[in-house]
């Protein structure tokens, strides 16, 4: 058993309390996640080792790609939040050409490292597994599982949840394909671990959506991770913590989500969705929920196809999902509880929203709201700029 070990006992019980907890004391999360020594049993990994090939490909998102894009990324070019990106090992980590934390953050995701993945998956390249592993490898180094990181935000809650699934499907097919001589393989695996540590810790662990994507990828990876003796422990702390942390954000008869966001309430939705697709995960319960989400969603199209500025929300389009969902919507929405109202009519759209559930994605005003009419936004709000803070 690795010294760094989820001690379940009341934890579970406690973990519908977290939500409550938190936002009584106003929070923004806890401590930061502290490396412990990481020291593994004989057992975890002949666990790794007898775990059945190949892999099954369980992530936040599986993309497919063209040739043209899998060959640029066999060269070492990856697009990495809207910029073309070569990475080869060794890796400068703390690069950010934008000078944006959200290129940090999506580069600490690795969800860029998904045309490699899929060139393996879809096509047997061994080649791009490797290629995928050496980076995986050089990251792991740079950011020792027991040490110090170069930057704190590769251990944001957030990133550790996206980014975990990723590595342990490329460990576990190299495994398979025996590309790991025992020193890789003992370094990925202890990186696992320090993965399932972030992601377990009660005292780093956020009640928000971040919270949400905390426990899909801890569910994911105790999938992927499925031999290991903990990963069940793993898994059912995801469904317990997922569920009571949805459910302290939305008010169950109204589907909405309460961080003040028409574009979180899709990204919720949509994470919600994902979450009842691992196997495991079902329960009717939350299925009712996705589908009030849904219809909620479907509400906040307006007539050109894109969504209100709520809160913090891009002016992106209704996802396809919603726009079934929104078909006939007309007259008023109204959701009273939750503070947000919708009045739909042919051509015209109007959202209002004033509420105050906490400071996530909530922006320094009590009403927000936005009026379309005659082929054209009369009136918007800001939406979301970027989340760089200012020098002042």
């Amino acid at each position: 058993m690795s010294s760094r070990r989820l001690a379940l006992g009341g934890a579970l019980a406690a973990a519908a309390l977290a939500g409550l907890v938190w936002l009584l004391a106003g929070g923004t999360g806890g401590s930061a996640d502290e490396p412990e020594p990481i020291v593994l049993e004989d057992s975890e990994l002949a666990a790794l080792d007898g775990a059945p090939c190949p892999p099954r490909y369980e992530v936040l998102r599986a993309g497919r790609f063209s040739p043209a894009e899998v060959a640029r990324a066999k060269r070492g070019q990856f697009t990495i939040n809207g910029d073309a990106v070569r990475l080869e090992a060794p890796v400068d980590w703390t690069m950010n050409p934008q000078q944006a934390r959200s290129f940090a953050h999506n580069l600490f995701k690795f969800q860029w490292i998904d045309p490699l993945l899929y060139a393996y998956r879809t096509e047997g390249d061994v080649e791009a597994l490797r290629q995928a592993t050496d980076l995986i490898l050089d990251f792991a180094r740079a950011n020792p599982p027991d040490g110090d990181p170069v930057d704190a935000d590769v251990w944001d809650d957030k990133r550790t949840g996206d980014r975990g699934p990723y590595l342990a499907y490329a460990l576990r097919a190299a495994s398979c394909e025996g590309l790991l001589d025992a020193a890789g393989a003992e370094l990925l695996l202890r990186l696992m671990i320090r993965h399932a540590g972030t992601l377990t810790n009660p005292d780093t662990y956020k009640p928000t959506n971040h919270g949400l994507f905390v426990d899909l990828g801890l569910t994911l990876l105790a999938r992927q991770l499925g031999s290991l003796p903990q990963a069940q422990e793993w898994a059912e702390l995801g469904r317990q913590r997922f569920a009571a942390t949805i459910a302290a954000g939305t008010v169950a008869d109204e589907g909405f989500w309460l961080e003040h966001s028409a574009g979180y309430q899709i990204l919720i939705a949509r994470t919600l969705s994902r979450f009842l697709a691992v196997p495991g995960n079902a329960n009717p319960e939350l299925t009712d929920l996705l589908r009030r989400m849904q219809d909620v969603v479907g509400w906040l199209g307006e007539p050109d196809g894109r969504i209100p500025q709520l809160g913090d929300s891009d002016l992106k389009r209704l996802p396809r999902f919603a726009e079934k969902r929104a078909r006939g919507d007309q007259g008023i929405l109204e959701l009273a509880d939750s503070g947000l109202a919708v009045v739909k009519a042919t051509g015209a759209y109007l959202a209002v929203m004033a509420s105050y559930f906490s400071d996530a994605h909530k922006h320094a005003d009590a009403l927000t709201f936005d009026l379309f009419d005659r082929g054209r936004r009369l009136i918007t709000d800001t939406g979301l700029y970027h989340k760089d803070k200012d020098e002042n």
